[in-house]
């Protein structure tokens, strides 16, 4: 990507929660903010993707996926018994001047807040999601 290339690494531990751990490449050019490695593990769940972010227009381009096979250790943060695993993707697309997410999420197994779910599919697109 050229001089502008970086690099960052974060690792936090100590919490009752386990470690955290998140890793980002990212290249500053102009009005252009490219991350193409976005990567963060935290209570047992997992974030891959990359983004390109203009930071003229506050719109992004890319995708990001995450997941977990268990949501125990989600549940724990938030003193909550929840069981199950999900697994999705987000995607981001600039289109004329507004921010159009898209999301695909999947899961299984779901049990916690005196609800249960054997499969869980969820897909939508919000168009304006700015509100520009």
């Amino acid at each position: 990507m050229g001089a502008a290339d970086r690099g960052a690494g974060l690792r936090g531990e100590g919490s009752r929660f386990g470690a955290i751990l998140a890793d980002v490449d990212f290249a500053l050019a102009g009005e252009r903010l490219d991350l193409p490695r976005l990567t963060a593990s935290a209570l047992g769940a997992e974030v891959d993707g990359a983004i390109v972010y203009a930071l003229d227009t506050g719109l992004a381009d890319g995708a990001v996926s995450l997941g977990t096979r268990d949501l125990g250790p989600i549940g724990a943060a938030l003193d909550q018994e929840v069981t199950g695993a999900v697994a999705g993707r987000v995607t981001l697309t600039p289109v004329a001047e507004t921010q159009r997410i898209g999301f695909d999420l999947s899961g299984s197994g779901i049990a916690g807040f005196e609800a249960e779910l054997d499969r869980l599919s969820l897909t939508g697109t919000l168009e304006d999601a700015l509100g520009a």
